[in-house]
């Protein structure tokens, strides 16, 4: 359903008319609307004050380190701390907003979990060099905790902003940390986690991949035949 809503297509979650900027599927209670940098962050808040007292519901809001640049980042912590809602606010610090470092767009040594802490949000850092240890510390910190929480996490992307291809020719980086982070990779680091403590072999990994690989493929296959919304559709869906 997911690929569908990119292809515009009937089967899609929200019908072909939400596209990848309004990717909403209410049944798996997914709110991804991202017409704008930072506009998921008040749609979060929203839908949690929303949410009953007492509930046992939490909303994931993910964002990026630019995001924090912007005004309704600020206005959303603020609104989130008063109000008391179970959000957590999820930043994924890539150092990079599509070319552009952070050291061009950011005070230098600002720590951007520090800067949400000023609003009186529980604030962390963890790092997904560590795959493991980040799934443990990561735990620990949202088990039964509904009150409001801002996360950093260090990592990094090393394919181009928006695509599957890699972008170093355009030079905006230094190679030896693309090179670096590629070390760093969580999901290599976890297949060799799983070989060397005899998790699964190399063979069983690779039979996973394929599996993967099939579905997303299927996936796929499935949109591109699927036929297209009609206005009838529309009327239906408004309704």
């Amino acid at each position: 359903k997911m690929i569908s809503e990119l292809y515009g297509k009937k089967t899609g979650c929200s019908a072909g008319y939400g596209g990848s900027m309004h990717l909403i599927d209410k049944k798996k209670k997914f709110i991804g609307s991202t017409a704008i940098v930072s506009s998921s962050i008040p749609v979060g808040a929203g839908f949690a004050y929303t949410f009953k007292k007492n509930s046992k519901s939490r909303v994931c809001i993910y964002l990026g380190d630019a995001s924090c640049e912007e005004g309704v980042f600020f206005e959303t912590l603020n609104f989130v701390v008063l109000k008391k809602l179970p959000v957590i606010f999820f930043c994924e610090n890539n150092k990079f907003s599509v070319f552009s470092n952070m050291a061009v767009r950011q005070p230098q040594n600002r720590k951007l979990y520090k800067l949400a802490s000023a609003f009186g949000i529980k604030s962390h850092k963890l790092s997904a060099a560590n795959p493991i240890e980040f799934y443990l510390k990561l735990n620990k910190i949202i088990k039964n905790n509904f009150k409001p929480i801002f996360i950093e996490v260090d990592t990094y992307r090393y394919f181009e902003h928006c695509g599957p291809n890699e972008d170093d020719h355009l030079n905006y980086r230094p190679k030896n940390e693309v090179n670096y982070w590629k070390t760093k990779d969580p999901v290599l680091l976890m297949e060799r986690y799983a070989v060397k403590n005899n998790i699964a072999s190399l063979d069983k990994l690779k039979k996973m991949k394929s599996k993967i690989i099939r579905n997303i493929n299927d996936a796929f296959m499935y949109a591109e035949k699927s036929p297209p919304p009609n206005y009838n559709d529309f009327l239906k869906l408004s309704n």
